[in-house]
């Protein structure tokens, strides 16, 4: 098997539903509609949120653990997330100071947390929403940040909770608990070279998979009769069979992962089955194919694909690559069309998680927490490593950065096509399993009649797993 201050008084936090349509600058509007946003409501109902001793938060230290960026981990160049922690430690008016220790992986980061007594237990750290459920389901290590948010003094005021993507927002409810908060995201997306496409008579992008497969196999065959044997076999689409990007085009077939019910899985239904067919049919056809390197930037760059999958993060390094050949082809970001209604794409980013342990500190935990969201620092992230905000207001931070990086702008407007991948504790396994499938799926032996029991199988072992949390 193959990512501050306000009384002290504290209040019960009630949920109502409020229609909001976030307001962006004028540079960053897209198809943005009207979304319904659960947002804490105060009551008079006394509630003790915290007992912590304001005094003790002078001069207190909590640890705070955190993973590397992926472009962090390649080139180690600035730390970031450690030179916002100096800047919190500087500034802030409580004294509070931050260890922060960093880790090249979340895997390595949970498993050393799971493995500690509980002295040594770091008091806030950063995690994917499926691996934070996990770990509470297991160790119920994972404060409840509800009270916190609600709370008068050091909450979020009900406009400043309406700031955020509802999307994102909504990421960290686990039943009726609160177990983080959203610190940034990506989206698995697909680049597109614009200028190609028109050269091959296509003036727009593909609102359909009948429009993509058609573009992709006229890339395909303009490479196979050109004067250059040697890209014979390229074109179209370079396959991609992880996991979010299967997510992606189940999803824009209208498909589902997660049972409705929020429990399980129901991955073997018509629509997977419809994409999954799509898919192999595009294969099958000579319109996808196969790049023996991991990142295929240099055959998108080389006309060698019309399409490629992305992350957003990797965004910065096709500008570099385009710039590196000195090409002048014009390229964008579009989201996974459907067979008809809208397209879609899968967000992905980790949160925020507070680590249970004596008032004050979970208090300080907290409080850096909510100053890591804050759109000066949300984006300040965005320009060192090209990702989403999880605010709107940091989007008027950035303006400079949409005009230096237009495909970034692009990303940006395909917000309301954006759907979380699936954030159930059995995750964290069975995306590896989501991808084992894909790998069969354009394996030289395959074929469509083999699809429906591909699918039983995947269910099948999805929910096995699901089982074993």
């Amino acid at each position: 098997m193959t990512a501050c201050n306000g009384g002290v008084t504290a209040t019960t936090p009630v949920e109502h539903v409020v229609t909001v349509t976030p307001t962006t600058t004028k540079a960053s509007q897209g198809p943005h509609i009207p979304t319904v946003v659960k947002t804490p409501t105060r009551t008079t109902a006394p509630l003790q949120t915290s007992d912590a001793d304001i005094g003790k938060l002078r001069g207190l230290t909590i640890r705070f653990w955190y993973v590397y960026p992926d472009v962090e981990r390649i080139e180690r160049g600035e730390d970031t997330l450690k030179t916002l922690v100096g800047v919190f430690n500087r500034t802030n008016t409580w004294g509070i100071q931050v260890v922060a220790i960093p880790f090249d992986r979340y895997e390595d980061l949970f498993q050393k947390l799971e493995s500690l007594s509980s002295g040594d237990l770091p008091n806030l750290i950063v995690g994917y929403s499926d691996q934070v459920a996990a770990l509470d389901g297991r160790t119920h290590l994972i404060v409840d940040l509800a009270p916190y948010l609600s709370d008068p003094r050091w909450g979020f005021t009900t406009q400043e909770v309406q700031d955020f993507y509802p999307l994102f927002w909504d990421q960290d409810k686990v039943a009726d608990k609160r177990v983080g908060l959203p610190f940034y995201h990506y989206a698995q997306v697909l680049f597109y070279n614009l200028t190609w496409a028109k050269e091959l008579g296509f003036n727009v992008p593909p609102t359909s998979v009948e429009e993509f497969s058609t573009q992709a196999c006229a890339a395909m065959a303009a490479n196979r009769y050109d004067k250059d044997p040697l890209n014979d076999g390229t074109g179209g689409w370079v396959i991609n069979s992880e996991a979010l990007t299967l997510a992606s085009w189940i999803y824009s077939f209208k498909g589902e992962i997660v049972d409705i019910s929020g429990k399980g899985y129901q991955i073997n239904s018509n629509e997977t089955r419809d994409a999954f067919t799509f898919l192999r049919g595009l294969y099958d056809a000579g319109c996808a194919w196969q790049d023996v390197n991991r990142y295929p930037n240099s055959a998108f760059v080389d006309r060698k694909a019309l399409f490629i999958t992305s992350s957003t993060s990797g965004i910065s390094a096709q500008e570099a690559a385009f710039k590196d050949a000195n090409s002048k082809d014009e390229w964008t970001v579009i989201p996974f069309p459907p067979p008809y209604g809208k397209p879609a794409l899968v967000a992905y980013g980790p949160s925020l998680a507070a680590i249970k342990a004596s008032s004050d500190k979970q208090l300080a935990a907290w409080l850096l927490a909510k100053w890591f969201m804050a759109p000066e620092q949300q984006s300040r992230w965005v320009e060192r490593y090209g990702t989403w905000p999880v605010r709107v207001s940091a989007e008027g931070l950035l303006d400079q950065y949409k005009k230096a990086h237009p495909q970034w702008a692009a990303s940006l407007k395909l917000l309301s096509y954006a759907r979380n991948e699936p954030g159930i504790p059995s995750w964290s396994l069975n995306r590896w399993v989501l991808q084992d499938a894909g790998t069969q799926l354009f394996a030289i032996n395959f074929s469509k009649a083999d699809i429906p029991a591909l699918l039983e199988m995947l269910n099948q072992t999805m929910n096995e797993l699901d089982g074993q949390f």
